[in-house]
């Protein structure tokens, strides 16, 4: 809704790995674990649609190559050619568990296409700013407190984050407090069956 939250960094992560395949003009996606999530391939057109009818863990991958072109082009930035790209994602944060592992992935994936595409280094409020309108291609009007605390948790701190524009500062947590995460196992995926309730809830929120 536009307010200030406070968010903190955990451990679990999400890592990404990629380099340029001069050989092929398509995006290979393929995870770690590959019996969950299944080898992928996209085009390398930035302005190609996500198919929000077949859901795949790699529509968050292609937002986030979509958000990186249209934030590049938005602000008079070098738009780079477009060129084939191996990806190889690992990550730890459970899915569909509440702990943001839909906007660790595409805050990664985001940061490693820029590296790999040779875009010069941006300031993480722009990073963190792009990545949330660009989750939103998976069809979720989410807002952008996880981007930014994905891109701007530091550890031993919260962020105050505000917004319009994103910016965090750090809040020193106590050394003697401990913050314990627990996942119910529950799992809820927002992008496939409850998009519905996601999205009108965020409608109900701000008419509220």
């Amino acid at each position: 809704e536009g307010y200030a939250v406070l968010p903190m960094a955990i451990e679990l992560d999400t890592l990404v790995a990629i380099r340029v395949n001069p050989t092929r003009d398509a995006i290979m996606l393929r995870n770690v674990d590959e019996n969950k999530f299944g080898d992928l391939t996209f085009p390398t057109d930035p302005d190609q649609e996500v198919d929000l009818r077949n859901h795949t863990w790699g529509n968050y991958v292609i937002a986030a190559y979509k958000g990186v072109f249209d934030h590049l082009r938005a602000n008079d930035y070098s738009v780079p050619e477009t060129r084939g790209l191996d990806i190889m994602v690992d990550g730890r944060v459970p899915t569909g568990s509440g702990l943001s592992s839909s906007a660790a992935l595409v805050c990664s994936s985001a940061l490693a296409i820029m590296a790999a595409l040779g875009v010069p280094r941006l300031k993480k409020g722009e990073v963190a700013e792009f990545t949330a309108k660009a989750e939103q291609y998976v069809g979720v009007m989410s807002g952008g407190m996880d981007q930014a605390i994905s891109v701007m948790g530091a550890m031993g701190e919260a962020q105050l984050i505000e917004f319009n524009p994103v910016r965090a500062s750090p809040v020193l947590l106590p050394p003697s407090c401990f913050f314990i995460v627990a996942n119910s196992l529950k799992v809820s995926e927002k992008a496939v069956a409850g998009v519905a309730h996601y999205n009108v809830r965020v409608v109900e929120c701000r008419i509220a």
